[in-house]
């Protein structure tokens, strides 16, 4: 291996010679190349920004707020995929799927049957599903599970708990009152 070692004598020229290193590959012109290669490669390492293509900020609001017993509520998942396209959005109850956005499968929209979930395929879409006739029975907790597509394949969520409320005389249980 051959090495080129710059010299500056007294009069500032610069005079190149070349040493032939020993064949051990021990020389200090080696050990340098190798701790600059070292330092190149952890610099680049620490420089790349392995959070590219992760999601960021899933949340899942519901509007109205407070959903009234036989309205409808619209659930909307909010996430921010920055430039990493869509794999697919899942709404749950409890441990429950009952919709799916999926932009790469046909079709686009599924849905799971699961009971007192009427979903309105025509108004739900990759950030929103819509749940009509909604019952006392959905009160609870529900989630939207984002996954981003190739390579990464990462997935966050968001949760929320719904109340549904309405009259005493909306209630679907048949109840008997005892005077005190």
């Amino acid at each position: 291996m051959w090495c080129l070692m710059g010299v500056a004598p007294e009069g500032g020229r610069q005079v190149s010679s070349r040493r032939k290193n020993g064949g051990g590959g021990g020389g200090i012109c080696s050990n340098f190349r190798r701790f600059i290669s070292i330092g190149i490669l952890l610099q680049i390492i620490a420089n790349c920004d392995y959070s590219a293509g992760a999601i960021r900020s899933v949340q899942l609001v519901v509007d109205p707020p407070a959903v009234r017993r036989s309205q409808h509520a619209t659930l909307t998942c909010m996430y921010d995929l920055e430039d990493t396209p869509l794999y697919s959005v899942k709404f749950y109850r409890g441990l429950r799927e009952f919709y799916r956005f999926s932009p790469s499968e046909y079709p686009e929209k599924k849905i799971f049957p699961f009971p007192g979930i009427n979903v309105d395929l025509s108004l739900s879409n990759a950030s929103q599903v819509v749940i009509r006739n909604i019952g006392f029975g959905l009160s609870g907790n529900f989630s939207c599970e984002v996954t981003a597509d190739a390579p990464l394949f990462s997935t966050a969520t968001g949760h929320l708990q719904m109340q549904v409320v309405g009259k005493f005389e909306d209630l679907e249980s048949n109840f008997v009152l005892i005077p005190w």
